[in-house]
């Protein structure tokens, strides 16, 4: 039974992994701007999930409520934070 736990735990983290990988490669790949931050919105999500499920008691809502939050987030960090940026020249080529 340990063996199946370690292996639910490697996948699952393994996928969070990815999951962050991917959203720094497509925004670096769009943007060509590197999104720090992206972890800290991840991070948000994850606690925003758990604070509405608890007190809820539906980990459902919490998760959509979770997503919604964290794509508004999202959109006001490059509004605030991004788009002054693209104005100027790329510092990599």
């Amino acid at each position: 039974m340990y063996y199946v736990d370690l292996t639910l735990n490697g996948l699952i983290f393994g996928c969070m992994y990815a999951l962050m990988a991917v959203g720094l490669t497509l925004v670096y790949g769009l943007l060509r701007i590197l999104h720090i931050a992206h972890a800290a919105v991840y991070a948000f999500g994850a606690f925003i999930t758990v604070i509405v499920a608890n007190a809820t008691g539906s980990i459902a809502v919490g998760m959509l409520v979770a997503i919604v939050s964290s794509a508004i987030l999202g959109m006001l960090i490059y509004r605030l934070l991004y788009q002054p940026l693209l104005s100027f020249p790329p510092y990599v080529p």
